[in-house]
């Protein structure tokens, strides 16, 4: 079962039925990470739900601002990662970074819902990322926008090449997957086929 939202003026809380969907959220919540709403309270609402309270994150979808600022949410996704960056390389990353899960509100940026957090590489988290600009823009404004992304990103953590082929490889399984999970054409335009083959290349 899905999580349940309420939204209320200041806050928004959420409802879980799985216990490891409500604990993988609540510590990033608890870890008080940079782009996350503050935690209000949590814990059981009742024997079987438990719940998480915090402010609501005012704003849209980022992709549907038509001239999002790359280079802040580029900056805005490495503080995230930074914040929790160990030195193996992992960092605890969002995964479900879909675009109604990056609000934006007057060019700032906010993170939601971390029920599938993990810790992982961030290249995991930045060519899943990338994937949805792959199937949204045309070529040319695909490799000029993720250009930029990755290399102020870089500036931040460098990118490991091996390590990028890896995770872009289980991001497309993933990408494509819930992709057929809701039901929609996996056909490529093929804008989309040529930004796939660039981020493919783009670590080498």
């Amino acid at each position: 079962m899905a999580a349940i939202i309420e939204l209320h003026d200041d806050v928004a809380i959420k409802y879980f039925d799985d216990v490891a969907s409500y604990s993988r959220e609540l510590k990033v919540y608890q870890s008080a990470l940079p782009h996350v709403p503050h935690l209000v309270d949590y814990g059981k609402a009742d024997s079987n739900t438990h719940f998480i309270k915090a402010e609501r994150a005012d704003g849209i979808p980022y992709l549907n601002e038509p001239c999002f600022p790359v280079l802040k949410l580029a900056a805005a996704i490495s503080d995230f990662h930074l914040a929790t960056l160990r030195s193996d390389g992992h960092c605890l990353c969002h995964i479900d970074n879909q675009p109604k899960n990056i609000l934006l509100s007057n060019d700032e940026y906010c993170f939601i819902d971390f029920s599938d957090s993990r810790v992982d590489y961030p290249e995991t988290d930045i060519s899943h990322l990338l994937l949805f600009w792959a199937a949204e823009f045309e070529h040319q404004q695909f490799v000029d926008m993720s250009g930029s992304f990755i290399t102020l990103s870089q500036r931040a953590i460098r990118l490991n090449s091996e390590q990028w082929q890896k995770s872009l490889l289980q991001s497309i399984a993933r990408f494509d997957l819930r992709r057929i999970r809701h039901g929609r054409n996996l056909a490529h335009s093929p804008a989309q086929t040529a930004n796939r083959e660039w981020l493919k290349q783009v670590m080498i």
